[in-house]
């Protein structure tokens, strides 16, 4: 069964935040979110959506560009854990892999 979920994120990035309404299209979503200047939600499912600002690729989604609307992100697979630092994602896939986009200064 599908439904829409309406979430209030708190946005930090840069010293600044502000609360921000998100509807996520999908079943029911574990209160796993992750925010720099972009903002990562991973459901009960192991899917994972991002959305915000995509300058680096943080956003997984190959497009790189930025995005109001929560995407999926193109690794796929069943994800358990998830991370984003100012520019960058990580998240650790059911079977143990570690997965890392977006920007690759270090």
């Amino acid at each position: 069964m599908s439904h829409r979920i309406p979430l209030r994120l708190l946005l930090v990035a840069f010293c600044l935040s502000r609360f921000i309404d998100v509807t996520i299209a999908a079943g029911p979503v574990r209160i796993q979110v992750a925010a720099g200047i972009h903002s990562m939600a991973l459901d009960v499912n192991g899917a994972l959506r991002t959305w915000g600002s995509d300058s680096y690729g943080q956003l997984g989604t190959k497009r790189v560009v930025q995005s109001a609307t929560p995407r999926a992100v193109v690794a796929g697979g069943t994800f358990i854990k998830i991370a984003a630092g100012v520019a960058h994602s990580l998240a650790l896939k059911s079977d143990g892999s570690l997965w890392a986009w977006g920007l690759n200064y270090y």
